[in-house]
């Protein structure tokens, strides 16, 4: 059987059929292998050529697990995922893609975390994410999205942690956008070019507990800007400025415990 094994598993793979592990170093992997073990769970393909996931996903149904960050991937194909119902973590982080639909992610009900760090995603469209309920952190970070649809976020229920940091947005998400995350405790918003924040801009985000708006390019914070935020225990507003410290904005934060305001203008 182990011979078996070895002729389907890559050169540039360790190929492990008693955990289910497939792992491929560094290489020149351009496509997905199609004659791995179907039952495989983790796989593993980082820092290759791959440019595109085509059907082959579908032999592995069983995965919990699919790491592709670092590779060529400009496009996600409507459905690409649509077999891998137990996923529970995708990275996709550092590649190229440059668009998601509110198709891109159909079947995916079980992930949890979902990294798209480092692509060229300019915008976010409704119902982008809206069968993941199960989603718990979402990186969105280092990306040049600048427009976000009102229900990008809809069915995010059980999302802790959202990176929009890195981006060219220039206004704070609309407090109707946050409504979608009614559980979300951490949020970076830093290295965006905000100027100032309105008021009441994260008002309905109760259970936030750290709020990270470093280097945000901020001039401005209203004094009602950081309402509902009763339960944040750490903001980071570094790197801005900031003329002064926005010392009735920072009155409503009751449970703060840390607070970073280093390189601003005052």
């Amino acid at each position: 059987a182990s011979t078996n094994a070895l002729a389907n598993c890559p050169s540039s793979c360790q190929c492990d059929d008693d955990t289910l592990v497939v792992k491929c170093g560094e290489g020149t992997l351009d496509v997905l292998p199609i004659t791995l073990n179907p039952f495989i769970q983790r796989l593993v393909i980082q820092t290759n050529n791959i440019k595109t996931i085509d059907s082959s996903l579908q032999f592995y149904a069983e995965l919990l697990f699919l790491d592709l960050s670092y590779n060529d991937l400009v496009t996600l194909p409507m459905r690409t995922f649509q077999f891998q119902r137990k996923l529970q973590e995708l990275h996709l982080n550092h590649n190229k893609i440059g668009q998601i639909s509110n198709m891109t992610f159909v079947g995916l009900a079980a992930l949890t975390v979902l990294n798209l760090r480092g692509n060229l995603l300019a915008e976010l469209e409704q119902g982008t994410f809206a069968k993941m309920s199960k989603l718990a952190e979402l990186n969105l970070g280092q990306n040049r999205i600048n427009r976000i649809d009102p229900h990008a976020f809809d069915g995010l229920v059980n999302l802790r942690t959202l990176y929009l940091d890195d981006n060219t947005l220039t206004t704070v998400p609309a407090p109707s956008i946050f409504q979608a995350m009614p559980n979300l405790a951490e949020l970076y918003l830093g290295t965006n070019s905000f100027t100032s924040i309105q008021a009441q801009a994260f008002i309905d985000l109760k259970g936030l507990t750290r709020l990270d708006l470093r280097g945000a390019g901020l001039h401005n914070i209203s004094a009602e800007a950081l309402k509902g935020l009763e339960g944040l225990r750490y903001l980071d507003l570094a790197d801005n400025r900031l003329p002064a410290v926005p010392t009735t904005a920072l009155s409503h934060l009751e449970r703060l415990e840390e607070l970073l305001l280093g390189q601003n203008d005052f």
